[in-house]
């Protein structure tokens, strides 16, 4: 029977490794997961890896992530989103909040079919998504308050 290297054995846990970038012996805590690589870890620790991200980051600027989001979440571009602003005249299509830079209006869509329905300000968003695109709900919404909005006329509270 031939007998392993005791830092071989596969019941023995790695508990330190070298990193490639910084040449130090460090944890294996101290290193990112990385399933392609037979140990498990990535090559580069933590520690190397974030200065290198911090010294390359860049902000992105707001319009490209606008744009980028526009497209990833809705399947449209700047063009088409502003086409529909122009075509509401600004406003949301239930109330008569507008869009600003600091309150833009949000893409409304059905989260079934993906189908976008118009564009809405957070607040109308908001309502529409916590009654789940249920329509009753949204009419038992208006029943009650239409019965309770003779009760808030008339009490001082």
């Amino acid at each position: 029977m031939k007998l392993k290297h005791p830092a071989t054995t596969s019941t023995q846990r790695q508990i330190s490794k070298k990193c490639c970038k910084c040449k130090r012996n460090v944890d294996i805590s101290f290193f990112y997961k990385d399933r392609s690589k037979k140990d498990g870890l990535q090559t580069i620790c933590k520690l190397c890896q974030n200065a290198y991200r911090k010294r390359n980051w860049k902000p992105c600027p707001p319009e490209k992530k606008r744009a980028e989001n526009l497209k990833r979440r809705y399947g449209i571009d700047v063009e088409t989103f502003q086409l529909m602003l122009e075509e509401q005249d600004y406003t949301c299509q239930i109330c008569p909040t507008k869009h600003t830079e600091d309150l833009p209006l949000c893409v409304d869509h059905c989260h079934t079919t993906g189908k976008i329905r118009g564009l809405l300000c957070n607040r109308c968003n908001l309502v529409i998504g916590h009654a789940k695109d249920n329509i009753s709900t949204l009419e038992n919404a208006i029943t009650y308050l239409q019965l309770h909005e003779w009760f808030d006329q008339t009490t001082d509270f």
